[in-house]
Formats: C-alpha cells, sequence, structure tokens
C-alpha cells in the first residue's frame, strides 16, 4: 500500500517498487489519494523498472497523478516495463522526458489499462498518459493495451499529447493488441509501427483522431518488400450516412472495423464486418451514421492491421468506373518499393538531419513509402524568409548525418538533386539589393560550390543553381537576369571540374503566374547557357486552378510549350523539372502574400493527380508538395497512388475517340514495361468534392480484343471494364469520366 505522495521512503511508490515481489499487488490508500481528487507524486528522478514479473500497480480506486517534470534524464520513462506478466491501472502519468510507459523487448503478456468503468477513481482501470516524449513504447510481444487516455483527458477534447507517438510500436513487437477503447489523441503521430520485424499486431475498436501525423502510421526505416507485410489500406466506395449502409474493398477474407470521424482516422467505432474473397465489404449498421466522415481499417488473418481509409465527404457517395458494371471492384495492387520501377517522381526536403543513427534513414523511408523515386534536397534552407526566423547562415560544413543520408539515398540509386542555395553572412542588404553583381559576392558562393562539389564528388546525380533567384525584394534572393546568367556560366565550369560526371540544373523560380517568373525564366531559355546545361526547373502550376487565377492556369500549358520550345530551339537536350507542385488545404498552409489559396482535401488531392500525371504527360520530372503534404490522408494516397501506377512509364501516343455529350477531356497516354499501355483522363475545369462522373463512349482504333481495367488512384480501387470490340476498335461503355485522372490500362 502507498501511503504518501512522497518521491521516496517509506509508504511511497518507489519504495514499493524495491520492495515487491513477483505476484505482489501495489495499491494506493483512498484516503491519502482520493478517487475523485488526484493527488501528486513528483518524481525527482526515475522509478525502479519492474523486473520482478506478474506485478500489479493498480490505482482504479484512488486519484494518484505520477508528475515527470522533476525528473530530468533526457529520456526518462514514467514507468519502465521489463519483466512478463504485469497489469498497471488507474495511474495518471504526466510529463515525462521520455514514454509514459516503456515495455522492453522483455515485456510479454503484460496488461496496460482496462475497463474505464471499473474502480472508484475517475478512469478506473484505465490510465491516462499526456505530455510526455511518448505516451506507450512498446518493444514486447502479446501485450494487452486497452481503455486508456493517451494525450487527452476524459472529455477527449483537451490537447495535452505527448510530443511524438501516442504509442510506438517497434524492434520485435509482436502479437500485441491496441484496443478496445483507448483514446489516441492531439499526438504527433497515433499509432506507429516502424519496424519490419513488428507483425501481428491487431489495433481494433479505438478512438484514433486529431494527431498531427496519420493515426495508423507505418514507417519503416529499412527499404524492402516490408509494405507488403501489412494489408493495404481500404477504400470505402459506397455509403449512405443516412440508412447506415456502407461498402468498399480491402484484403480478400479480412476483418473490416468502419469508424465516424470528423476529419481523418477513427474517432467513433462503429462496427465490424469481414470482407468476401475478392475484398469486398458491407456494413449495415441498423441506424444511421452521424454527420461525419467514415473511414476503415482491415486486419488481416495474422492479425495485422491496416492504416486508416481515407475519410468519405458528404452524405452519402458511389464511387465506379462504369455505369452497371458488377465486376468486383479491388484494391489497387502494390510492388513494394524494392521492386519499384523508376518513376520521374520526387518530392523537395531540407537535408537538415542530425543524428546519424537514425535520422540519414528518414530521407530513404519517406520515398518509400510515397512511392518516389526522386528527391530534391538543400543542405541550407531553401528560402529567406527561414534564414530571417532562425539567424542560421551558410557554413562550410556538412554533418555526419547529411553525409550518411547522401550515402545511403547514392547506394540505393535514388536520384538527388542538390539546390546550391547559400545564405552570404557577409552581405548587407540596402534596398533594391541583388546578389551577386559584386565580385566578391560571386567568389565567395564559387568557394561554397567547389567545396560541396568536392565534397560529394561521384554522390550527387544533379546540382542547381539557387532557389527563387526571380523573387524582388531587399533579401538575398533576387538576382537580376543578367547577372544570374553571367553566374550559371561560371558556377558550370567549377562544377563541371570538382564533379565531371553531375548534372546541372538551372532556372528553379517560382510558380510562373508569379513575381514575373515567366519572363525571367523566358530569359534564361532564350540565353546560351541552354547548350551547357542539364535540366531546367520551376515551381510548376502550384495552387492554379479555374477558381483561384484562372486566367493564369489557362496560361499555363502556352506558357509551358513557349519554354520547352525556347529551350529546344537554343540547344537544350535535357530534363525539364516541374518541381514544389502544391496545392494547400486548411491543414497544410504557408501564409505566403498573395498565395491565400486553399482546397477541401478532396479537391487539393484531385489537383495533385492533374498536376502528376500532366507534367508526366510531357516527360517531365516532377517534384511535389509543401510542408505537410503527406500529412492529409487524400493527398498522401494519391501522390503514392500514382508512384505505383506511372512506374516505369513513358509517354506515347494512344488514339482515342469519344461519343457522348461535349466535354473538355484531358488525356495522357502511356507505355509500360510489360507492355501494357495506360491512358489517364479527366474532364478539365472546376474540380469538386462529390463527381458524380459523366458516361462516355471510348473508342480505340486499331486496338483489338483485349482486356482493360479501370483504375482510379484518389479512391484506391481498380475494376475489370466491359469492353466491345466492333470495326476493329475496342470500345468502352458506360464510362464515368471524373474531374480528376482516372486511368484505364489495356493489356497487350
Amino acid at each position: 500500500m502507498v501511503t504518501i505522495p512522497a518521491n521516496n521512503g517509506p509508504g511511497s511508490l518507489r519504495q514499493a517498487l524495491l520492495e515487491a515481489r513477483s505476484g505482489d499487488t501495489i495499491s494506493f490508500d483512498p484516503a491519502v489519494f482520493p478517487p475523485q481528487q488526484p493527488v501528486t507524486i513528483t518524481l525527482l528522478n526515475g522509478l525502479p523498472p519492474l523486473t520482478q514479473g506478474h506485478l500489479t500497480i493498480d490505482a482504479s480506486d484512488a486519484g494518484v497523478i505520477l508528475d515527470g517534470s522533476q525528473a530530468g534524464g533526457e529520456w526518462t520513462a514514467g514507468l519502465e516495463i521489463a519483466s512478463p506478466g504485469n497489469t498497471v491501472r488507474g495511474l495518471q502519468i504526466v510529463g515525462f522526458s521520455g514514454p509514459g510507459i516503456l515495455l522492453q523487448p522483455s515485456a510479454q503478456f503484460n496488461s496496460i489499462g482496462g475497463e474505464r468503468g471499473t474502480g472508484q477513481g475517475l478512469l478506473g482501470q484505465g490510465n491516462l498518459i499526456v505530455q510526455c516524449s511518448d505516451g506507450v513504447f512498446l518493444h514486447g510481444s502479446d501485450n494487452l493495451i486497452q481503455g486508456n487516455l493517451i494525450g487527452t483527458d476524459l472529455s477527449g477534447q483537451t490537447r495535452l499529447g505527448n510530443r511524438g507517438q501516442g504509442i510506438a510500436i517497434g524492434e520485435t513487437a509482436s502479437r500485441n493488441t491496441i484496443g478496445p477503447d483507448n483514446v489516441i489523441a492531439y499526438n504527433g503521430s497515433g499509432i506507429n509501427i516502424y519496424s519490419a520485424e513488428a507483425r501481428s499486431n491487431r489495433i481494433t475498436a479505438n478512438r484514433i483522431y486529431g494527431n498531427e501525423q496519420p493515426g495508423i502510421y507505418y514507417f519503416y526505416n529499412e527499404v524492402d518488400k516490408s509494405r507488403l507485410l501489412y494489408p493495404p489500406r481500404p477504400a470505402v466506395l459506397d455509403f449512405n450516412l443516412n440508412t447506415g449502409r456502407l461498402e468498399g474493398v480491402c484484403c480478400p477474407d479480412c476483418a473490416v472495423e468502419v469508424f465516424s470521424t470528423r476529419k481523418t482516422d477513427g474517432e467513433i467505432y462503429e462496427g465490424r464486418t469481414i470482407a468476401d474473397e475478392y475484398g469486398g465489404f458491407l456494413l449495415e449498421k441498423g441506424a444511421a451514421f452521424p454527420a461525419l466522415g467514415l473511414t476503415a481499417t482491415c486486419t488481416d488473418s495474422e492479425g495485422n492491421t491496416s492504416e486508416f481509409s481515407s475519410p468519405t465527404v458528404g452524405a452519402s457517395g458511389v464511387f465506379q468506373l462504369q455505369a452497371g458494371n458488377s465486376t468486383p471492384r479491388l484494391p489497387l495492387q502494390e510492388s513494394g518499393y524494392a521492386s519499384l520501377s523508376f518513376n520521374n517522381l520526387g518530392e523537395m526536403q531540407p537535408l537538415d538531419c542530425q543524428d546519424p543513427q537514425f535520422e540519414a534513414t528518414r530521407y530513404l523511408a519517406r520515398l518509400s513509402r510515397l512511392n518516389l523515386t526522386w528527391l530534391r534536397v538543400a543542405l541550407d534552407w531553401f528560402d529567406w524568409p527561414e534564414v530571417v526566423r532562425s539567424g542560421e547562415y551558410s557554413d562550410f560544413e556538412i554533418t555526419p548525418c547529411q553525409d550518411r543520408a547522401v550515402d545511403i539515398l547514392h547506394q540505393n540509386n535514388i536520384p538527388v538533386l542538390l539546390t546550391l542555395t547559400y545564405w552570404d553572412p557577409e552581405i548587407v542588404l540596402y534596398p533594391g539589393y541583388s546578389r551577386f553583381h559584386d565580385e566578391n559576392e560571386v567568389q565567395r558562393y564559387l568557394e561554397y560550390v567547389r567545396f560541396v562539389a568536392g565534397h560529394f564528388k561521384g554522390k550527387i546525380a544533379w546540382y542547381g543553381i539557387l532557389n527563387e533567384p526571380n523573387v524582388p525584394g531587399d533579401d538575398q534572393r533576387y538576382v537580376k537576369i543578367d547577372d544570374y546568367i553571367n553566374l550559371v556560366r561560371r558556377v558550370v565550369a567549377v562544377l563541371r571540374e570538382s564533379d565531371p560526371q553531375a548534372k546541372i540544373v538551372i532556372g528553379e523560380v517560382t510558380p510562373l503566374n508569379e513575381l514575373g517568373a515567366y519572363e525571367y525564366l523566358l530569359e534564361i531559355v532564350r540565353s546560351d547557357l541552354m547548350a551547357i546545361v542539364d535540366g531546367i526547373a520551376w515551381h510548376g502550376s502550384s495552387g492554379l486552378s479555374l477558381e483561384y487565377q484562372p486566367r493564369y492556369y489557362l496560361n499555363y500549358p502556352g506558357w509551358v510549350d513557349q519554354i520547352v520550345q525556347s529551350a529546344l530551339g537554343n540547344g537544350f537536350q535535357g530534363e525539364f523539372f516541374a518541381s514544389e507542385l502544391a496545392w494547400r488545404t486548411p491543414d497544410t498552409p504557408q501564409p505566403i502574400s498573395g498565395q491565400a489559396w486553399f482546397y477541401s482535401d478532396t479537391v487539393a488531392a484531385k489537383y495533385y493527380a492533374r498536376g502528376i500525371v500532366y507534367h508526366r504527360g510531357r516527360g517531365f520530372v516532377v517534384l511535389v508538395g509543401h510542408e505537410n503534404y503527406d500529412r492529409i490522408p487524400r493527398i498522401f494516397w494519391v501522390v503514392r497512388s500514382l508512384g505505383e501506377l506511372l512506374a516505369g512509364a513513358q509517354p506515347v501516343e494512344l488514339p482515342f475517340e469519344i461519343e457522348g455529350p461535349g466535354v473538355t477531356v484531358l488525356s495522357y497516354a502511356f507505355s509500360l514495361p510489360d507492355g501494357s499501355r495506360l491512358l489517364a483522363l479527366w474532364r478539365d475545369g472546376v474540380a469538386v468534392d462529390d463527381d458524380p462522373g459523366q458516361e462516355l463512349t471510348l473508342a480505340f482504333p486499331g486496338v483489338g480484343p483485349t482486356r482493360a481495367a479501370g483504375l482510379d488512384p484518389l479512391y484506391g480501387f481498380q475494376q475489370e471494364l466491359v469492353t466491345d470490340v466492333a470495326d476493329g476498335s475496342l470500345t468502352i461503355p458506360d464510362f464515368l469520366l471524373k474531374d480528376y485522372p482516372l486511368l484505364i490500362r489495356i493489356y497487350p
């Protein structure tokens, strides 16, 4: 019995842990720790680990707060469990530098929490874990975690999140059960499974919402076929909130759990069903769903639980590729990153890592998770505002972590575009300032280029010269066009000498509708630089739509044509890069003057799909993203799906005809390594959350009898299409054209 709230001494929790033997129960005197008025035990250092085994710490009939804010240490756990068969109930664990509860690999068959309605305390048998580095850090196997509040209080509305994961599952932690009735909210991520050796961890009937990262998050640092070890996310395809009916697809014969949610993840558990042999599932609740979105998870026969599906939008929906088609809808197939063909899709990340033992691997892990095969990086900040906020200028230093990250990317054949930003601490700004007109500035930059290229010789595929040099203002970005052209000539000579195998990309101007970017880039591609560089880059069509700056949206294809034609006409033979493609949502803002454009999650994802397909259809390298774009499930999954579907794709001509109402159709065709062809097509116009589609008949002259499948990268499913052959043409009747790219795969 714990009888005092002191850090140590007779009657303290610390003393009880030191004296306890296997089979004992440690309880708390309710006269000292009233159940409805919890008393705080302020710890001045870490508690002894539970090594006895079969020990119960039971505060379910008391009110106990373990406060770790004074416990010190870089990573001090509230409770560390290193033995089997223990039970921890009814505690509030707050403010530790490490996890609230740490279960070591030797911690097996433990029970953390229980029924919150059992016991006199506020939490019953459940534990509350908030404001720690992580809620529960789980390395052991065969444990049960249920009925806990992780990141919030009993109301479920108070943001008390743990800085990292709600629950982290790593090393060889296997066969654990997370649920039922945990509330995991407002943490850095919900449940993060970060080891391919962590298997068969069942996640069931919890409330998971409001976390910064996805609620269930597989993030392996090693790159292999590990993605194939867990089930694909389900897709909710048909639903009606009023009737309480939902259909979708996931893995065959898997258990499916359905949730209502205000935004993403799973806030309210609605029920469970089993998928059929094709992966199709149906849930009929028997009552209306709340007026929220719906998500689902699936768990396979080995107990592995998927990530959450993308949430539905609206009161009802039916997602079809072809009217009247009754063939099974199946999840999109994934090949695993290790066997993914090169797809010319990538993203940008600052190479700001510090810990070479862990952080250096995260860049490759992100690419694996998103199915991306390019990476644009910078050793320093990409943009001047970050320099102003941080006070961090460039220096002649490359950290061990940056070194290791580049090594890992190079070893895995990832083309890296290293943008050579250089924020010069010696520059004194003044009104109307422009860089690189002064020879001393040029020399300092050339010295920096020589240092970086010499250091990474043979490991960096591409170097970029500056970022957004067209931005005017009294900062270190703007370079007058003549000075930029002269600078490039000199930098190219240094790079060819320092790293002869590397290629060089220039331009990297802001979106073409901004700040004279189009005119600036046009001057570059009309210059003699085209004969000496290997790549031309600009920041894509970011944000543009018929809703936002429609005139520029309509002008963009013509601008691109002019850039390409001028470059080729001046001797250019390299790659075109559309980088920083971004359509922001309210959850991924970068408030920049003149860029107040935000879309719903679904509409933003549709514009990402259009931007990727348009630029890949032109043969360009596409680099997507802005801060946190991958945290929006719809955007994340459409990028990942297109990374898979366009793997190895090469733009080709594929004539086809449309029979049906007149619409503006955009389309691009690709050949695939297996001889298949892809046609991506969509209805141009304003994208909306719920587009029912428009029925058309597609005819492919000269394409004989063959199979065709429809692929939906937004909702993550595929379906064999009903086809006819007439007059030597393959026809696909009743195809439902949408406002985002659907892909038709025509088999050889």
